[in-house]
Parts: structure tokens; sequence; C-alpha cells
């Protein structure tokens, strides 16, 4: 998994905690690693310190002891959120430090090269470290390997795939804890469930188990902590201003004011690590040079937020977040009203990357900050007016790297922030009037925004030639330099994620209509009505079936199952047997438009037909037949079928008429017979536009 080990360069500057800070956990921790502890965990709310807690201490028995590390993260780009690349990614660390591991590794894939590959996590684990350290000992004595995983619940399943994760280690540990030398110490939020089924697997072991909240908390101990973290950071900050005005301060920031926001921050060291970023004013793309009197107004405003959030209890947000929840808006203010729309977008589209992003198959290609803009219809300066404006709270790629880097969050609590309505809804940015600005992503509306994005992508790149795409048409809104074949490259790349991706979108979250669907895993839905539907299908009904991944019948389905009643009046035409297809009417339309396509499951293919019915008319079908046949081996069974009434399917075969355009109406026949791997083949023809009412079933 790139990224996720100790040293990766994409966590670069990483979370470590600062010295002299968090001495008595992290002491703590090395104890238990050393004792009889087997399984670690540490958790708390986000924003208290646990990845920095967990570097630190990866860090300190890392020198004497074999150690793997794993730093999982929801909000990196690329994600490390794949629970199926979890134990290989740790495995790989394991056998670099161990020649004895790496021994049997290298003799398994020699005998079977996919031996761990497109397992499940339960067989990975068994292939990678129950067999080798349980059953065949490649590790004797008493030494202790120590392996760490950050984030564990923020694995794509969240709470599903960490309780797997957890599963398999509890009946490692206690089968095999005598025999093996792992300790195992996992970093997550708090999970009150899963706290009190731990505690029960280990009722009879306790000495194997061993947790630790790392609370939030005004405490003694968070205070000195968070305060020798300031003092550390702020002559940072001054050093970068060689030329102070005269009227800077030599104490600056007096060392009051400095305990005044260690006690406000209530442990979170996310406020502070966040509020000297602020203040800093830096900004890492642009490397705009910046006045020491602008950081020295931002700590003076912070001073002020403070004292009036003391004052005005009623103003500031509910919860453990508040003060927090305050300077998040503070900064999200930093944003004009008029950009707010293109900042939510891009947060919007990074957040969602895993579900909007289709990649080609085998392509290691990702979309960057540059495709984010080109698929939402911004302009490079659009993007980092507003990305630079929130430098403190997350970082972003330089153009340089925009090709294939995207927006990445150091924590996750700013994203939490912008995706919870009751924190980030209704934000006051007036203490005396109570004015409120609303900093909410809505997740299902920015889905909805990139669906309709890519509806406008095909939409242009139609304008040339209305039967075809031409991606050559495709607007390009930020293209990475004036080189010809970049731009091209990228336009086809543009086209393609746009012509796979508004119909993917729109199978597995357009059910919004549909009461008796329920939501998808990821709790993503499409929120789009009729009008908007049937409006989208007219602006791309020229290339309504294109696409090598069409799929055809889950569209077909679709449309009669989890659509308004608007919308299949609107779009289903007639529906008939086969035997009552008008071979001749069928003929008529291939010869005015001669294309066909074949599809089975979510695989399409292009059949040409123009040399077929080239010089025919509509009277000669019987002539047609036979040269359909020899054009394609897979249009024998529609012709087949056509002729004799019966196909190879035993399911009937239907008709169906497809479309919201007279001139651009198909006809899905099938299913017509079932492929290799037991999927139903259909066909997709151009069709007459003359039809009765009366046909339809």
């Amino acid at each position: 998994m790139p990224g996720a080990d100790l040293d990766s360069d994409a966590r670069d500057p990483p979370p470590r905690c600062c010295e002299d800070t968090r001495s008595r956990i992290c002491a703590d921790l090395q104890d238990q690693v050393n004792d009889k502890a087997r399984l670690i965990w540490v958790h708390g709310q986000a924003g208290v310190g646990k990845s920095a807690i967990m570097r630190t201490l990866a860090e300190m028995v890392s020198p004497k002891t074999p150690c793997a590390t794993l730093f999982l993260s929801h909000y990196s780009w690329p994600p490390r959120d794949d629970l199926e690349k979890v134990f290989p990614t740790l495995a790989y660390s394991l056998a670099a430090a161990n020649g004895g591991y790496r021994k049997y590794i290298e003799e398994r894939i020699s005998l079977d090269p996919t031996f761990f590959l497109e397992k499940s996590p339960e067989q990975q684990f068994n292939q990678l470290f129950l067999i080798p350290f349980a059953n065949r000992r490649v590790q004797t004595g008493l030494q202790r390997w120590v392996v760490l995983v950050d984030g564990l619940d923020e694995c794509k399943n969240k709470g599903d795939d960490q309780r797997r994760i957890v599963d398999l280690l509890c009946n490692f540990i206690l089968k095999h804890s005598e025999d093996t030398p792992f300790v195992w110490v996992i970093a997550s939020r708090t999970d009150g469930d899963l706290l009190f089924e731990l505690k029960e697997k280990f009722q009879d072991h306790a000495a194997k188990f061993w947790e630790r909240e790392i609370t939030i908390s005004s405490d003694d101990d968070a205070i000195r902590d968070i305060l020798q973290y300031l003092r550390t950071e702020f002559p940072k900050i001054q050093k970068k201003y060689s030329n102070p005005p005269p009227n800077h301060p030599s104490n600056w920031p007096s060392e009051g004011d400095l305990l005044k926001v260690a006690k406000a921050s209530s442990g979170l060291f996310v406020f502070a690590s966040t509020l000297t970023k602020y203040i800093s004013a830096d900004h890492p793309v642009s490397h705009q040079s910046t006045p020491i009197d602008k950081p020295v107004s931002r700590f003076s405003s912070i001073l002020t937020l403070i004292d009036k959030c003391m004052h005005r209890p009623t103003i500031v947000p509910q919860g453990a977040f508040g003060l927090l929840d305050k300077l998040y808006t503070q900064i999200m203010a930093d944003i004009p009203e008029e950009k707010l729309p293109a900042a939510k977008s891009l947060l919007g589209f990074f957040r969602l990357v895993d579900v909007v992003i289709i990649q080609r198959s085998l392509s290691k290609e990702r979309v960057g900050l540059i495709g984010a803009c080109n698929i939402l219809g911004l302009l490079q300066d659009e993007a980092y007016d507003t990305l630079l404006k929130l430098h403190c709270v997350l970082t972003c790629p330089s153009p340089k790297t925009a090709q294939v880097g995207g927006i990445q969050f150091p924590d996750a609590s700013f994203p939490d922030f912008l995706l919870d309505y009751s924190r980030s809804g209704n934000c006051y940015m007036d203490w005396d009037n109570a004015l409120t600005r609303n900093y909410h992503v809505d997740l299902d509306k920015e889905l909805t925004n990139i669906w309709q994005c890519y509806i406008e992508i095909i939409k242009g790149s139609c304008r040339s030639n209305l039967n075809l795409m031409n991606h050559g048409e495709v607007d390009i809104h930020w293209a990475p330099d004036d080189d010809d074949t970049l731009r091209d490259r990228l336009q086809k790349e543009l086209l393609w994620r746009a012509q796979h991706g508004w119909v993917s979108l729109l199978m597995e979250y357009g059910h919004s209509q549909c009461a008796s669907c329920p939501r998808p895993a990821n709790g993503r839905r499409l929120d789009i009505d009729a009008t908007t539907l049937v409006k989208a299908f007219q602006d791309i009904h020229p290339v309504l079936f294109s696409g090598d991944k069409f799929p055809v019948e889950r569209f077909v389905d679709w449309l009669d199952n989890h659509t308004p009643k608007a919308v299949r009046d609107s779009m289903i035409s007639q529906r008939f047997p086969l035997n009552e297809l008008d071979t001749e009417r069928l003929f008529r339309s291939l010869c005015a438009r001669p294309w066909c396509r074949y599809a089975t499951g979510a695989y399409v293919q292009d059949i040409n037909i123009a040399a077929a019915v080239k010089g025919l008319d509509v009277s000669q079908w019987s002539h047609a037949k036979e040269a359909l046949w020899t054009t394609s081996g897979s249009l024998s069974n529609l012709v087949m079928a056509v002729e004799t009434g019966k196909t190879k399917c035993r399911q009937p075969c239907t008709v169906t008429v497809v479309g919201v355009e007279q001139s651009g109406l198909y006809a899905v026949i099938g299913p017509i017979a079932k492929s290799d791997y037991y999927r139903k083949a259909f066909y997709v023809f151009p069709y007459s536009a003359e039809y009765s009412k009366d046909r339809i079933m």
C-alpha cells in the first residue's frame, strides 16, 4: 500500500510528538510492548494526536525490535484504506527486516505466485502470518516483533473492516501468543461496543490486552504538553521574519497568551497545530512572502476568539470540538462567498474520489487536481485561489505535480467538520448580529454535481458530430502545459471517465426516487428529479449506449424498476416479444444508421455492419441476412432467433425501444443467449421512429 509506511514521503511532514510532550503515554506504551500485552489499543476522538503518538512509538521501538508500521488514511491521496492490502503490506515490511521470513515468502511465491493475491483478508492472514509463524515457526526465540497499525477505523467500510481485523488478531493471539513473537498495536477512534467486546474476549487473559484512551482533557498534563508544543513552534514562525516592523513586540507572543491557548485547546493537539499553521500564513504552493504583521494580527484574532467563546457560550458550537469548530469557521471565512461553491466542489470531489473515479483496467494512473478541475469545469486560478486559503488544514499539489497529485487532509477532524451539518451548517460569522454561513459539504449534492458534469462533458463531445463522440471537442479548463500531445491524452481520458462515470454512478446511486431500494453501503445517493433525468437523456441521446463497458441489462432494469414513472414513460417507447419484431423496419433503421452493439454483462462490442447493408434497399432483407451472418458470428444468434422465434436462453426475449428523441430511438433486444460466463447477451440497434403505442407491453 503506497505511502503507508513509517518513512513515506506521502506523509511528509509526518505527525510526531514534539520533544518533551506525551512522554507519559509513550513511556506507558513502550512498557506494555516489552511486558505481557499482545494486543494494545490506543483510541480517542479525531484530533487528539493518536497518529503522532503511534509514529513516536514506532521511532522508539524500531531501532531495537523488528517493527512493521501501517498508517491508514481515508483522506490521503491516493486513499490508504484498502482492507485487502493491509496484511500484504505488513508482511512486506517484516520480510524486508527478517531473512527467515523473507525466505518463506520467496519459496511460497516460487511455488504459487498468487498464494496471497486476490484472497480474502482472512485467507491472507492465514497464509502470511498463521502458517509461517504458528505452524512452521519461521521465527523462534524470545524477541518480540511489533506491528503498528494506525487509523484502523479509516478502512473503506470503517466499522465492519475494523472488526474483521480485530477478530483475526484476537483469535490469533488467544490461540498462538505463546508460540509467536507478535505484539499488535492498533490506533483508531473510540468505539464503546468494540471496547466491550475486546474486554469480553480477554476476560480470562487480561494481561494480553491493554487499552489507553487519549481523551480531550484540560488536566495539567494536557496543558503542559500543548504549552510545550507552542513554545517550540512559535520561534520557528518568528525565525522566518528577519526584519520585523519597528512596532513588533520583542516578546511576541507572551507566555500568558500561550498559556491561554493551551488551556483553551482542551487537550486537542489538532487545535494547537492548526492554529500555528493558520497564523504563520505560509502558502506552501505559491511560496508567497508574508509580512510579520499578518501572523501577529491572526494570533490576536485567535485570542479574541477564545475570549469571546468564554463570555458568549451560546454562540460557541456545543460538544468537545466547539472551539476547534470556531477555528475552522474562521479559516473557511477567508474564502470569498462567491468562491465557496468551487471550494466545496473540490473538497467533496476528493472525499468522494473512490466513488466517482473509475480507473482503467490495470491502469496505474489516477486523477489528480488537474483531472478534478477539468471534470468540475474549474480553471487553475479558481482552484488555487480557494485551496491556498485552506493551507493550514489540507495539502494540495503544486502545478507541476497536479497531474497525479490530489488534495490531502492531514487530520480527519477537518473533513469531519465539513461533513457534519450540525457543526458546519450554520456557522456564526458575526458575534453581534449572529450572521451565519453554511460550510457544510453535502456529499449527495456534490456527487450529483459530478454526475451532471459528466453529462456536460459528453454533451460537449457531440457538438461537431451528433452521432459520434469526439474527444477533440471536450473542453479543457486546465491544461498541464502547451504540449498538444498531453492535451490530446487529457481530452481522451476525460471523455473516457465521463462516458463510463455517468452510467456507473446512475446504476449505483441513482435510486433516490425508489423507496424500496436501500442506500448503498457508503450511504451515498444521487439527488436527481425526473425532469433533470429526462433532460440529461435528451442531451446525450445520440450516444446513449456508447462505452465499451456500458451495462445494457442493468440500465434497462434500472429504467424498469428504479426510476419515477415519468422517466419510464419518457424513456421506454415500446416493449414487445421478439416474434413481433418487424424485420423490415429493423432493416430500414440499419440502413439509416448502420451500427450495432453486442453486450454481455459489462462487456460491450461494436459490430461494424456498414459493409453488410451498403447498397441494399429495404426490400432486400434476404440478402442482408446472409451478409449480416458473415459480418459477425455474434449476430448469428439474433438472425436465427428472428427467423425461428427461438433463442438459446430460457428467459423470454423481448424488444425494448428506448429513447427520448424520435430521431434517436434504440431497440434493446434480449436476452438472446448466454455467454461462457453465464451472462445474458443483448443487442442494441438503432430503431425507426415509426411505432404504435398500442404495442407497448
